[in-house]
């Protein structure tokens, strides 16, 4: 399960292209998709998926996950080239 941290913030605009969304939920499992990948194998799944086209991204990550966890996926993402990653997340309570 993926518990979004609560946070007010604007859409992306992703100018009518589909993003791709990976999650990495509270027990450490990474998510292509529905599709549950291995971070060594995310690189080669993602790139493969990308094309070499300008993507969005969306990255789905529990609050409770240790900033290192999310900051690993996101070193993956920046080698393999994608530019523009938004971060999932809920709109406060108001």
């Amino acid at each position: 399960s993926v518990n979004l941290p609560r946070q007010d913030a604007p859409a992306i605009d992703t100018k009518g292209i589909e993003p791709l969304t990976i999650t990495v939920t509270s027990d450490r499992v990474i998510l292509l998709g529905d599709e549950p990948i291995h971070l060594e194998l995310l690189p080669e799944r993602l790139g493969a998926l990308l094309g070499g086209q300008a993507r969005p991204v969306y990255l789905k990550a529990d609050e409770d996950l240790a900033y290192g966890e999310v900051v690993r996926v996101m070193a993956v993402l920046h080698a393999i080239g994608v530019e523009q990653v938004g971060m999932v997340t809920q709109p406060e309570d108001r």
